[in-house]
Parts: C-alpha cells; structure tokens; sequence
C-alpha cells in the first residue's frame, strides 16, 4: 500500500523526508541522529486521521491531508490512519552515499547504468538484496463496523417453480475497510390456513443468506452480485451464495430483507466482545420497495395490493408457481340492508344484487393476498361472440325463462362487479395458446363459526328480474410470475340474483304513505294460457293468478315485555295486491285512527 497521507516527495524535518526512488516508488527515509556507537533511533506513532461522518450515506469528510508529522526533538514520526484502515507497507535499512560503493551487490550487474540504477536503489532502502525488508501492518481496528450496511435497489426474481429467490441490489452501502463481511437477514410474516388448526394463523419466520467476505480496504459502495461472484474462485467448490435465499416454497411472500455487517477487526478484540455478535456487528434498515397495502395481523383475507399510502419496508418475492384449485361448495343469493333519512321520510333498501361464494379449506395456497377470481370473456365482451370451448371457462348470465322480465345485460365487464379490488388480463392454463381473458378478483374472508373461507360478489346484470347466473371461478394471485398468477377453472352451479328492492315510509301527521320501489316481472310461472285447464282456477281465495308479483303490507306490534325481534307481532294485513307492469301503490294513506291504539307502528 502507498504511505498514509503521502502523494509526492516533501521534507518533513531535519531527519526526515519523503522521496521517490528511482523505481518510482515513494520512500520516508528517517536518518540516524549521532554517529555509532551513539546513533538513536526513532519511534512510531499510529494516530487516527479524524473524519466527520455522515450517516447514511457514510461519507467521511476530512479537514486535513492526513501527512506524516516528524518531531525532531523527540524523534517521533507519526503515521495517520482514518477508521477501519489497514495500510501494509514495508521496512529496511538504506546505505549512506558515501558508503555505496562498498557493497557489492551493484556490481553484479553488466552495465554502468545499471549498477547506477542499483546504487541509487540502495541509498533509498528500496534494494532489498542489499539490505532485505520486512512487512509492517498499521492497522486502525474498530470494534463495530463505522456504518451501517443498506440495500438500496433491492428486488428478487424467481425461475418458474423455484423455491429459492434470487437477490439483486445495485447499491450495497456501508463501511468497507472496516467491515470484513456481510450478509442478508430475512424475517417475513405469512398467513398458515392448516387444517389440523381452528382456523388460520399468522407465523412468524427468518432466515439467513450466505456470508459475503469483502476485501481490504473494501469500497463504501458495490453491486451485490459482483461481490458474491468475486468469492467463487473455485467452480469444483462453489461458495454458498449471499445472493440466493432458499425459501423453501413457491408462494408470494412479502419479506424484510436486512443487511449485517461484521466488523474486519474481530481477532484483535478480548473474547468477551469476540464472542458477543450484538458487539462486533452492525444491523442496517429494511430494504424498501413498492408501496402496498400489507396483510393485516388480524384480518387473513386482507389483499396485498398497490396502495400509495401503503407500507414500503419489504421486498415482494413473486409467487413462482399457480395456485390449486378453489374448493367451491356452494353459491347462494345474497343481500345487504342500509337506511337514510331526510325530512318526514324514511327509507330502508335491500341491495340483493349480491351472491356469496362458500369455500373449503385451506386458503394461501400462493400465499397472502390470494383472491377469488370471476372469469370474463373479456372487457365489455358480448356473450353470444363466446365460442364452444371457452363456454365452460367464463362466466354468464341470462334470463330465468320462468319469468317475463326485460333481458339482461348482453355484454360483460368488470366494472359490473362492484365488491371487485383487482383485475388481470391473464392466459387460462386449459387454453394458453389462446387470447387472454379478464380476471375480476375478490377478497375472501374467514367464518370463524363455520370454519369456512366466503367471498360476497356483488352483480350488475342490467334492470333484469332474478337472472341465472354461473360463475367461472380461479383463484388469483396478483404477485406472481405472469404465467403463475391464476389456478384452473372451477365451474360453480347455477345461482340467482335477487332484485332490489326500497321501501319508503313518509309521516305528515297522523297520515302515513308507504311506498316501495324496484324491478318486477311483467309476468311470472303461474300466469296460465288461455287453453289452460286451470284458466278457471285460483290459486288464492276469490282471485284468478295473472303471473304478477304481489305485494303484502302488514302492520306489526311490539311486546314491551320481551327484548328481543320476537316480540313484534302480526296485527293486521293492509294490503295485499298484486302488482302491475306500470307498478301501483302499495297502500294509499293510512292515517293513525286506523292503527291500534295500544302500540306503535
């Protein structure tokens, strides 16, 4: 190595000064005070070049050049080396000229200039058949690296299938001269849905990567892969790679990759620091990558999914193969309440464009975040431009033929399905050759009573009354290899969507006004022909069907005595109709005299 603080020749004392020997090389001479037997020698003096420091990004900034000081009185020469450096330099005697030429190495050369060039050499110290060397090592030990370790740029790529991830990171920053080696830390929390358990569980796992050694006097910054393929140096033993994390699985994972940094310097320090790894070393922040919404501690169907006020302390890990199979038990209709007010006016609505997909254990079969998806044709496709082979493969729905209502939408999308939160355009695995379809993903969610995963869809199939539907369902997994992101088909029965339905209830005085509001068939399964044998019939005391809908208004009571959706009784029937094409009040004003007096409507 060059001499700490030297780069050309200078004085630095009447004993001492930097010159540069014929060979180019720069030399400290330090002549002996006094003749012998008297002559002194001198002594060394290792002190710490002083930095300011900055961290991140661990930049040293030094106010002076760092140059040998040579103290004549005391005949001191100090040497001056910053934090973590190892200088190795070499030291020997050198000739006075006036007694060159009493050595007879010079003149074992052949020419004149070359026993100049040998002599000259001599005067220096630098020939070391005259006057042979020996190494000296300045060494500044730290106890702990300076800095700590960071991974900046940090992403991880899977092979199809693999269960190993491959790390790369364009900027490892640290502390190299104090550092002696680093490597990768891992922690990663996942949901478990085993079916030994009551339900899912969310666990807690680590690991660690493969050592990376880094030279002397490292530099701050590097590439990982280089520093890792700077360490095979023999392919008949290759060296465990510091790049490659053996996860042991092909699921997704989202994972807090963490540098550890050793300190170069362990050897020099007593066993009770030695042996203590929180003392020797230096753990650097989580590598950071895109923003995500993170799987909650407490909610196992929670999706992973880009979310610009999400979490950036992980590294995503892609699931590298597809899912299984969605266990489908059933599909049933589904409904939701809500209420408002305004004024006099009250309204209750029963959304029914719902249905609800029961699922078998177990879940995360790709890992967390993994959707219900619905396939679709595609975006806005027309359900009649669906060929034969793909009929079994996405989703449709029609008309109940029982009922004589307006058609359906004939085109689909994902915007008619409102509960959606992600969506891909992905090759099926039973027809990769052919176009990709859309995919519509759904959250799930556990049923700690039933033991059961659910999915709740909601449907937009047009102003339509209770159309057949069948679903085409995949599971989803949107960080995946692009090829890895959906299972196959699971083709679910056929199930009905309930109509919406609003009722609303006006107060202006003693008068109440009772209407409600939604879609109904012109004509349903017990209107008969006019051949019929049952023209004459009724099916209900004093009325022929028609094939509409009917509608019931009854007013209940409530017993004060019981606390519970029990005590409300029938106590009377205000109507009871049916309704038309154009729709018809369900009941004109009912005013208070009318309701019993004893109880509260």
């Amino acid at each position: 190595h060059a001499l700490p603080g030297v780069t050309d020749e200078m004085p630095l004392g009447g004993s001492c000064a930097v010159r540069r020997a014929p060979n180019g090389e720069l030399v400290l001479l330090v002549a002996h005070r006094n003749d012998w037997p008297e002559s002194q020698g001198f002594r060394l003096i290792l002190a710490e070049r002083r930095a300011d420091l900055s961290d991140p990004p661990c930049a040293e900034t030094f106010s002076d050049d760092g140059a040998p000081q040579w103290v004549e009185e005391t005949r001191t020469l100090t040497l001056f080396l910053p934090k973590g450096r190892i200088c190795r330099l070499f030291y020997s005697s050198f000739i006075h000229p006036d007694l060159v030429h009493a050595f007879g190495v010079p003149r074992w050369t052949q020419t004149g200039a070359e026993r100049a060039q040998a002599q000259k050499m001599a005067v220096h110290g630098a020939a070391w058949l005259v006057t042979p060397r020996r190494p000296l090592t300045l060494v500044h030990a730290t106890q702990q690296p300076v800095c700590a370790p960071e991974l900046i740029v940090l992403s991880a790529s899977r092979a199809p299938g693999a269960q190993d991830a491959d790390l790369s990171c364009r900027i490892v920053r640290l502390h190299g001269p104090s550092s002696g080696q680093v490597e990768i830390e891992a922690e990663w929390g996942e949901w478990v849905d085993d079916l030994n358990r009551e339900g899912p569980e969310r666990v807690i796992r680590k690991g660690q990567l493969g050592e990376i050694r880094l030279g002397e006097n490292h530099p701050n910054t590097f590439n990982l892969g280089d520093a890792v393929d700077a360490q095979q140096v023999d392919p008949a033993r290759p060296r465990v790679r510091g790049d490659v994390h053996a996860i042991g699985d092909a699921r997704f994972h989202l994972i807090r990759y963490r540098a550890r940094a050793t300190t170069r310097f362990r050897e020099y320090l007593p066993a009770a620091i030695h042996d203590d790894r929180e003392l020797v070393t230096r753990l650097g922040p989580v590598a950071t990558g895109p923003r995500l919404s993170v799987a909650s501690e407490t909610d196992p169907g929670a999706p992973v999914l880009p979310d610009p006020n999400g979490q950036e302390s992980h590294t995503v890990v892609p699931a590298s193969a597809p899912p299984d199979d969605p266990r489908v038990l059933y599909v049933l209709p589904a409904f939701r309440w809500s209420e408002s007010a305004s004024g006099a006016t009250r309204q209750q609505t029963r959304l029914g464009d719902g249905l609800r997909v029961w699922l078998d254990r177990p879940w995360f079969s790709s890992g967390d975040g993994e959707l219900l998806g619905v396939v679709i044709a595609g975006e806005g496709a027309r359900f009649t431009d669906i060929s034969a082979r793909m009929q079994t493969l996405v989703t449709q729905w029609g008309l109940d033929p029982l009922w004589d209502a307006a058609l359906p939408k004939t085109r689909i999308s994902s915007g008619d399905f409102a509960a959606r939160v992600h969506v891909e355009n992905v090759r099926l695995q039973e027809r990769p050759d052919d176009p990709a379809v859309t995919v519509v993903g759904h959250r799930v969610q556990w049923d700690a009573e039933r033991r059961l995963w659910f999915c709740d869809l909601q449907l937009d199939p047009g102003a339509t009354y209770m159309p057949f539907v069948r679903l085409a369902l995949v599971r989803l997994q949107p960080h995946a290899l692009h090829d890895a992101k959906i299972s196959k088909v699971v083709l679910a029965e056929f199930a009905q969507v309930l109509p919406r339905r609003r009722a609303a209830l006006t107060r202006r005085g003693a008068t109440l006004s009772v209407s409600l509001h939604g879609p109904a068939p012109i004509a349903g399964p017990t209107k008969f022909p006019i051949d019929s044998e049952y023209t004459d019939v009724s099916f209900r005391l004093g009325e022929h069907e028609t094939g509409l809908n009917r509608a019931e208004l009854v007013l209940q009571t409530r017993d004060p005595a019981i606390a519970s959706d029990l005590a409300w009784r029938d106590e009377k029937v205000l109507l009871d109709a049916p309704l038309g094409p154009g729709g018809i009040p369900v009941a004109g004003p009912l005013r208070a005299a009318a309701l019993p007096g004893a109880a509260s409507p």
